[in-house]
């Protein structure tokens, strides 16, 4: 195809041996993590071209996608969002993804991309693809970005959905995890524009799944919040 033969045009003599072994062992995942190492101080395209006639041949290889996403995200660093190379990386992520949507650290990697170039919808749509690819007990980890977006998000109204939706998600991942969390939901929902009293609630059930084994937490606009001896393991 094109890029093996970009990137034999570039070829010197050291990179023969390597050439060599990964003619003839294609499918072998040392081989290619043996080149790509020595070729790590080699330009970006060169790099970047290796990389993809690895994934060719190994496109479920997780040891190749992500250190070849990782590098391609730091390549574009500088760039401005609407720069064509960030539209690469994001491309890029997506083939990754063909074969890599059950890993959550891909999924991670590639919405904490997102969340720097200030496109709405696609973030918000790679969000949810990501909370349906993913077993509901690593939801946790995909919510705590989503609150990332929603709390820096300038559109109020779909701030406000994607706390609405986060708080009862992450109740339920609780409650697979036996903790009692939050039992003030009601509250919340019912003053669903008022954002000061979604995020602390939201983040309270990110960022503690195990904090609520003996207590409970409540919240009321009078008192705040406050913690209680835990009377029953409800959410």
């Amino acid at each position: 195809g094109a890029a093996p033969e970009a990137g034999a045009a570039e070829l010197n003599e050291a990179d023969l041996l390597y050439e060599e072994n990964v003619i003839r062992n294609a499918y072998s995942l040392k081989y290619w993590t043996r080149y790509i190492e020595a070729k790590r101080a080699a330009p970006a395209r060169q790099r970047n071209v290796l990389a993809e006639r690895a994934v060719k041949y190994l496109p479920g290889s997780y040891k190749l996608w992500r250190p070849y996403l990782f590098d391609r995200v730091a390549q574009v660093k500088e760039c401005a969002p609407e720069d064509d190379a960030i539209i690469d990386v994001n491309r890029a992520f997506e083939r990754a993804l063909v074969y890599m949507h059950k890993m959550p650290r891909v999924w991670e990697d590639y919405l904490g991309f997102l969340l720097t170039q200030h496109r709405i919808g696609d973030t918000r749509h790679a969000f949810d693809r990501a909370l349906r690819a993913l077993p509901i007990t690593q939801h946790d980890r995909i919510w705590t970005l989503y609150l990332t977006f929603a709390k820096g998000c300038p559109v109020k109204e779909t701030a406000v959905r994607v706390y609405r939706r986060c708080v009862p998600a992450l109740c339920i991942s609780a409650s697979l995890h036996k903790c009692a969390w939050i039992p003030a939901l009601r509250p919340a929902c019912s003053s669903a524009a008022n954002m000061s009293w979604w995020f602390p609630l939201a983040a309270t059930c990110s960022t503690s799944p195990t904090a609520s084994r003996t207590t409970s937490t409540f919240c009321s606009p009078s008192t705040g919040w406050e913690r209680r001896p835990r009377s029953s393991p409800r959410c």
